[in-house]
């Protein structure tokens, strides 16, 4: 595959489909294909073709990569959404489920067919109302807690999620040239702090690893009401590419992307299993090491000193929309970056990977 591959003709399209191997158990045998399928979106890694629908109206969708890099990510995807040990069906959250798969090491490979999820994307409901904002915080918080368990035994590992941040440290220097001197200044000392914060010293729990608002659902649907009350208390999570073990702290740094006072943070260690156990400093260090997370590492000068950004994800305290939503926004965060992207600028600092907005 090339770096930036052609798009499959309908032919290769069905050859794919015929050629997935169904997961046990996931329902593949109800799906009605359709004669002819209809791309859905086109992301900075993938394609999402409409390969057809199950009995109850479930969307299927082939999730095809166009980008060298994302065959790995799609691989790590695959392996998550087909792991009953990383994900068991009763975690209260929407997410695909997949129903077949071709490997890395197959012709065309690697080729996930999952379900889509229905539903409003969290970048599109904060873009037009503000205020829903910190409800949807509390809702993320609850779908982490019941994500973050001790990971299964393999399950992949990423350098830059999860990590503590002394890790982080020389990718933060290496930015520092493309700063001003005030909004260096701010970033050092927040990061000092940081870094002064004791650090994880429990399992290696499950992340997502990716939970911006452009990878949050508002689930409606068969999806949302297949996974109990997810509709009512939970956030979907979707785009599974950047899945990792470690520190939850780089998850939990999301939710104040949508609320900042700490009530959403609060709620996560009320729900979170490892919290109830731990002790009062150990849930304190997670408060600190989120927020400094959460307010960290800029990629490039912003157009005001309060719009920081994190391993290359934008935060505004104070219109964080704008950051989700390209043109709806002010000026795009990121130079040379077309603002149709901007849904998804979660990349890791060394591994510039922009993605496409509504790429599930």
């Amino acid at each position: 595959m090339t770096s930036r591959q052609a798009e499959p003709s309908a032919a290769q399209l069905r050859d794919l489909l015929v050629r997935v191997r169904p997961e046990p158990g996931a329902g593949r045998e109800q799906m009605t294909a359709l004669p002819r399928m209809r791309r859905l979106g086109r992301g900075w890694d993938n394609t999402l073709w409409h390969a057809g629908s199950l009995a109850d109206g479930t969307r299927a969708v082939l999730r095809v990569p166009h980008r060298e890099i994302a065959r790995e990510l799609l691989t790590r995807e695959i392996a998550v959404l087909g792991d009953p040990r990383a994900l068991p069906a009763a975690l209260p959250f929407a997410r695909p489920r997949l129903l077949g798969s071709l490997g890395a090491g197959e012709p065309g490979g690697p080729v996930a067919l999952l379900t889509w999820v229905d539903g409003e994307l969290v970048a599109d409901r904060i873009a037009h109302d503000g205020a829903d904002a910190q409800d949807l915080g509390g809702r993320l918080a609850r779908s982490l807690a019941a994500l973050h368990r001790p990971a299964p035994a393999g399950t992949a590992r990423s350098g830059v999620r999860g990590v503590p941040l002394a890790t982080r440290s020389e990718a933060l220097a290496a930015e520092d040239e493309h700063l001003d001197p005030p909004t260096s200044r701010l970033i050092r000392e927040i990061w000092t702090r940081g870094l002064d914060a004791p650090g994880w010293d429990g399992p290696d729990l499950l992340l997502h690893g990716d939970p911006h608002p452009g990878n949050l659902v508002i689930p409606s649907g068969p999806a949302g009401e297949a996974h109990g009350r997810a509709a009512d208390e939970g956030l979907g999570l979707i785009d599974w590419g950047d899945v990792t073990a470690g520190d939850p702290a780089s998850d939990v740094a999301a939710v104040l992307y949508l609320e900042t006072s700490g009530v959403g943070i609060q709620e996560y260690l009320r729900h979170a299993p490892w919290a109830r156990d731990a002790g009062q400093a150990q849930r304190d260090a997670l408060v600190e090491r989120a927020r400094r997370g959460a307010r960290g590492t800029p990629r490039r000068s912003s157009p005001t000193p309060r719009i920081l950004m994190r391993e290359g994800t934008a935060l505004s305290r104070r219109a964080p929309a704008a950051c989700w939503t390209g043109s709806r926004g002010p000026r795009h965060l990121l130079a040379g970056m077309q603002p149709s992207a901007g849904a998804d600028l979660l990349s890791a600092a060394g591994r510039r990977r922009p993605r496409g907005r509504r790429e599930r």
